[in-house]
């Protein structure tokens, strides 16, 4: 103990954080993974080193389960060693080694023939092996289909705290909630943050897509008696309880903060979600949680869902600022048994595309010995690159001059999402 603060003083970490984090840091890397290892076999092992953020954690979520453990394979003389745990991984990270399914090992099984690895290229010799079969992580999203070998894409996915926390497993008893709620749009909205990233303005140039701070903007357009911008948690509980009327209910961070504990319950009380971009790409966390309890995502970004939503069917659309408002006076009348219909698609869709056990037993009876997989970890340069026809956009295209091959990548990339054996 005395050695890791020696290394906690000279790094100059935060010492308000650290007792913390070191207790994490014996408990679930030096003692579950080193002292009392989980040595149970595993037909998987994975080898991640370029990635050592949320997505890295997401990645192994969504690659494992409780049925179907995996190997995380790391090198000698630690599984992590404290400087690399308490500097150069982010808190989501870190929640890796806390996941009772995921096993870290030092060393792969002499024999692998009847084993799958899973990999990212950060440690050729591991492909040297004669493997059953290999996954190779590819994370950029920029590129167009591979033509030439096995692909899919692994699904966007809710906030790493929402399973870590399992929060994931209250789906079910949260779904039949009486709605309250028409229309809500819940998180931050800074000007800056939403209108700074290159990467996120790229993306609106080139898609011609309306930024967060644009839709909100928008929603300004609407009669007074249709909005209630919420200022407190006490005018949140009044919605929640049916005192919102037919207006659309808008909770900013810095006034009205949902806390994550009640995040789900609360998206569960609301029939439509407002689902703008995100800051450094269009997809967020929440339009995936908000579809997860079977809240309707209004959104300007479903063909980056994979396949894409369709209007009316699991989401609402817009494009731009009228199409909004014309969404949302619609949203504001619309009868209870349209909104029933719709989300039960939506409950549908994300149940056959979106929930990570439905990915994995996918994944897992994809017959290909060699396959490509793509992670969307929010690289910014990757992002600034991304054009209609990358991997990331799986929808309809609009016909025109020179858009033909995009359309038919956009419906090669269905074709390839609905039945993952097919290889192109």
């Amino acid at each position: 103990m005395d050695a890791l603060w020696k290394i906690v003083d000279k790094n100059r970490m935060d010492a308000a954080r650290m007792p913390g984090l070191a207790g994490r840091y014996l408990r679930d890397v030096i003692g579950r993974h080193c002292f009392w290892p989980n040595r149970s076999p595993c037909d998987t092992y994975v080898r991640m080193d370029r990635v050592r953020n949320r997505y890295s954690f997401l990645t192994l979520r969504f690659l494992s389960s409780p049925r179907h453990p995996i190997g995380v394979v790391a090198d000698r003389p630690y599984i992590v060693g404290p400087i690399t745990y308490l500097r150069h991984m982010d808190d989501y990270a870190r929640l890796a080694f806390g996941c009772g399914h995921v096993r870290f090992v030092r060393r792969v099984p002499d024999d692998p023939s009847g084993l799958t690895l899973i990999h990212d290229g950060s440690n050729p010799r591991l492909t040297d092996r004669p493997w059953r079969r290999i996954v190779t992580l590819d994370y950029d999203i920029s590129r167009t289909p591979p033509r030439d070998e096995a692909w899919a894409i692994m699904p966007y996915s809710m906030h790493p705290l929402t399973y870590a926390g399992n929060h994931d497993r209250r789906l079910g008893a949260l779904r039949p909630e009486q709605r309250t709620i028409r229309l809500f749009f819940a998180g931050n909205a800074d000007r800056k943050a939403y209108t700074s990233a290159d990467s996120m303005r790229a993306i609106c140039k080139r898609f011609d897509m309306m930024n967060r701070v644009e839709v909100i903007d928008a929603l300004q357009g609407l009669p007074k008696q249709s909005l209630w911008r919420l200022t407190d948690e006490t005018e949140l509980a009044e919605a929640l309880s049916g005192g919102c009327g037919n207006r659309c209910v808008l909770a900013f961070s810095g006034e009205c903060r949902v806390p994550h504990s009640r995040w789900l319950e609360t998206l569960a009380r609301c029939d439509v979600f407002l689902a703008p971009p995100g800051v450094f790409m269009p997809i967020c966390h929440n339009i995936i949680e908000a579809m997860a309890v079977g809240c309707i995502p209004l959104t300007n970004y479903a063909d980056w869902f994979f396949p894409p939503l369709t209007d009316r069917v699991n989401c609402l659309r817009f494009r731009d600022e009228s199409e909004l408002l014309d969404r949302v006076r619609e949203v504001l009348a619309f009868e209870a048994n349209e909104i029933a219909l719709i989300r039960r698609s939506v409950i549908e869709y994300y149940e056959q595309h979106l929930a990570p056990e439905t990915f994995l037993e996918r994944l897992r009876a994809n017959p290909a010995d060699r396959l490509r997989l793509f992670v969307n970890a929010e690289r910014r340069q990757i992002l600034e690159r991304v054009h209609p026809g990358s991997v990331i956009v799986a929808g309809r295209f609009d016909e025109g001059p020179g858009e033909s091959d995009n359309r038919q990548v956009g419906d090669a990339m269905r074709l390839h999402a609905l039945s993952p054996s097919t290889t192109q």
